[in-house]
């Protein structure tokens, strides 16, 4: 369903939209229109903009570099035949 961009909207619709509370909506620095005294509104268009130029692009964090020691075959053959006897210790 397609939006009219020239809609006015309340505080209430526009903070349905940035999923933020009604009263946030006035801190925002979106282009309003007064109707009336105590009555603002916001045009859709105005919200989309806002929305655009704040769209980031997601940050890429460079991989963290392990170092995975190398195997010692006489160490890995201790470890194992150490391990039924802890098993069995821990039960």
């Amino acid at each position: 369903m397609e939006r009219d961009p020239h809609r006015l909207l309340t505080a209430h619709e526009v903070g349905e939209q940035l999923s933020l509370a009604p009263k946030k909506v006035y801190e925002l620095p979106i282009p309003r229109v007064q109707i009336s005294k105590g009555r603002m509104r916001w045009m859709q268009v105005d919200v989309d903009e806002f929305v655009e130029k704040r769209r980031q692009a997601p940050q890429v964090r460079p991989a963290l570099a392990v170092r995975v020691p190398a195997e010692h075959p006489a160490r890995s053959a201790a470890v194992m035949a150490q391990r039924p006897s802890q098993v069995n210790e821990g039960k």
